[in-house]
C-alpha cells in the first residue's frame, strides 16, 4: 500500500486505513516513480481535452499541467485504472498519467514521457498485513495520540533519542469528533539486534493508546 510519495506527501486516508482494518506493516520499498501520458493510438497532444489519473499522480506532474493549460486534469481511482477507461473509452480526445508499462499492456501510444515534476520522484509503499505479529528489524512504525499538555510530543521525542532511535517520520492526522486533538504517525530506526520494546515503553508511558504498527527492515530504494 503506498503511503508516502517524495513530490506530493503523504496520503492521509491510508494512514487511517492501518488502524481501521488492524494492519500491520512488514516490509516496505521505495519506488522511483515515473508518469507518462498515454492516450490511444493516434491521439495527439494538441488536440487532447483531458487527462485522469489518480490524485497524486496528477499533484506529482502540475508543473506539466501548468504548460498545458487547455488540458482538464481528471480524478480518478487509480493510475492502470485509467489507462484502462482511456483504452474502452476508444476516445483521441482523452488521455492518462500512467506507467510505461500501462500503455503496452493496454494497447496505448505514449505522448509524452517522464512529466512528473521531479526526477527524484519516489513512494514508499508498505507491505502489510491484518493481523501480523511484528517479526523483527531495525524499524519501528506506531500511532499514538497526546494529552493536550505543554511539552508532551517534546517529551516523547526526546525519550525516544535517549533510547537510542532516529526519527524518520511523523505524520499527525486530526481526530474525528475530537476538534483540534491529533492522532500521531510515527517511524523510527534503531539497530536490528535491538528489541524495540524500551522505545515502545517510552512511547506507551507518554502517549493515551500506543498502536504497535509493526516492527521490520528499513527499505531499499529500487529503479523501475
Amino acid at each position: 500500500m503506498a503511503i508516502e510519495n517524495s513530490v506530493a506527501g503523504a496520503l492521509l486516508t491510508n494512514y487511517l486505513l492501518l488502524e481501521e482494518h488492524a494492519l500491520r506493516i512488514i516490509g516496505e520499498v521505495y519506488l522511483r516513480i515515473s508518469h507518462n501520458v498515454v492516450a490511444i493510438p493516434g491521439a495527439e497532444i494538441v488536440k487532447l481535452k483531458t487527462v485522469e489519473s489518480h490524485p497524486m499522480a496528477l499533484a506529482q506532474c502540475r508543473g506539466w499541467f501548468a504548460s498545458h493549460r487547455t488540458l482538464r486534469a481528471i480524478e480518478v481511482y487509480d493510475t492502470a485504472g485509467a489507462a484502462s477507461t482511456i483504452a474502452k473509452a476508444d476516445d483521441p480526445l482523452r488521455a492518462a498519467l500512467a506507467p510505461h508499462w500501462c500503455a503496452e499492456a493496454f494497447g496505448l501510444d505514449v505522448l509524452a514521457k517522464a512529466v512528473e515534476d521531479s526526477p527524484h520522484n519516489w513512494t514508499r509503499f508498505v507491505h502489510v498485513r491484518a493481523g501480523a505479529q511484528p517479526s523483527g528489524g531495525n524499524k519501528t512504525s506506531v500511532a499514538f495520540s497526546l494529552a493536550h499538555k505543554t511539552g508532551s510530543l517534546a517529551r516523547v521525542l526526546t525519550g525516544l533519542a535517549n533510547a537510542g532511535s532516529s526519527l524518520t517520520k511523523i505524520q499527525s492526522l486530526p481526530i474525528v469528533g475530537k476538534p483540534w486533538s491529533y492522532r500521531f504517525f510515527a517511524d523510527f530506526e534503531h539497530q536490528p539486534a535491538e528489541s524495540p520494546t524500551e522505545l515502545l515503553d517510552v512511547l506507551r508511558k507518554a502517549s493515551d493508546d500506543l498502536v504497535h504498527l509493526g516492527t521490520y527492515s528499513a527499505g531499499q530504494h529500487l529503479e523501475p
